[in-house]
């Protein structure tokens, strides 16, 4: 099910993607960029409500203490899988399983299935307003001539360079330790909540950044921009 979703959201990206450059095409050159840094920042608005809704709803015992029972009539499990993950197991056989961990910082929690409800009433709470979108039906276009306008396209210096980047880019800085998100649970100590709260911050400065280059630098050259970075 959460396959078919990703699917979904792919294609429904793809094709926002799209549309958004061809509205940002038609835009006068001296508001251009305001379409596409308008639309990354609802984006990250949006991810900053989902992110609020994990901080709340997964950082509670069930998700965070191991083996948790809210039911002091159901026994603890004698999973040596999950005894070994809780710290209250070796001292405390019969009733380790009802003890609060310090990973939990609140007293409740949502479950999967609610959290997929959740997300499943936001998409389907667009859809009119996908109905009322409007778009011209474009004439049928062969193969051919499409593979040659794209072919056409990617000799543009424009195109090749940034094309170029992204797939050197994504080879060499894509390159991450895959301990590196267990290690600060594990060295660190770091919490769901803590996680959750650098998570937000980081969109909240996205957000940030992208309405001040939306209201002040929208003809700011971008190769520029990058002699600002290390700095």
């Amino acid at each position: 099910m959460l396959t078919l979703a990703n699917l979904g959201y792919v294609m429904s990206d793809v094709a926002s993607d799209g549309f958004m450059v061809w509205i940002a095409h038609r835009e006068p050159i001296q508001k251009r960029g305001k379409t596409q840094t308008l639309i990354y920042s609802a984006n990250k608005l949006r991810q900053v409500f989902i992110n609020l809704l994990i901080l709340v709803g997964f950082s509670g015992l069930m998700i965070n203490c191991p083996g948790y029972q809210p039911d002091p009539a159901i026994p603890c499990t004698t999973d040596p899988r999950i005894m070994s993950r809780t710290e209250f197991a070796p001292n405390h056989l019969l009733d380790w399983c009802y003890r609060t961990c310090l990973d939990a910082t609140f007293d409740w929690d949502i479950s999967i299935p609610d959290f997929a409800l959740i997300i499943a009433f936001i998409n389907i709470s667009s859809i009119p307003f996908y109905c009322r979108l409007e778009e011209e039906r474009a004439s049928k276009e062969h193969v051919s001539h499409f593979l040659q306008s794209f072919w056409r396209q990617l000799q543009r210096r424009a195109a090749w360079q940034v094309i170029l980047y992204s797939m050197i880019s994504h080879i060499t800085f894509g390159v991450v330790n895959a301990a590196k998100v267990p290690a600060n649970y594990v060295w660190l100590h770091l919490h769901m909540a803590q996680n959750q709260v650098m998570v937000l911050l980081e969109k909240l400065l996205f957000f940030i950044g992208l309405n001040i280059v939306r209201k002040y630098a929208l003809h700011v050259s971008w190769q520029n921009s990058f002699y600002l970075v290390p700095s």
